[in-house]
């Protein structure tokens, strides 16, 4: 897996954030337990359990929040 790192990684939590406008977001979860990553403008949500990383892809006007602290970056991505 090759990942290109946009913007500088920042912690996400209960305040929305639209992850430096993103379109494809890297999110971990640094901790033990799971985390629900919710998308606020259509309430879609997904847990992501500790120590797990994922990423969404997702509108740049899109806001995320999570229920604890998680890591996100804005990546570059091209699907082929």
């Amino acid at each position: 897996m090759i990942v290109k790192p946009k913007f500088p990684e920042l912690t996400l939590g209960a305040a929305a954030d639209t992850v430096n406008d993103a379109t494809c977001v890297r999110i971990y979860n640094p901790t033990a337990g799971d985390i629900v990553i919710l998308n606020v403008q259509t309430a879609a949500n997904f847990t992501l359990p500790g120590g797990a990383i994922t990423f969404v892809q997702k509108a740049s006007a899109e806001e995320l929040s999570a229920t604890g602290n998680v890591l996100a970056v804005s990546v570059a991505f091209n699907i082929s």
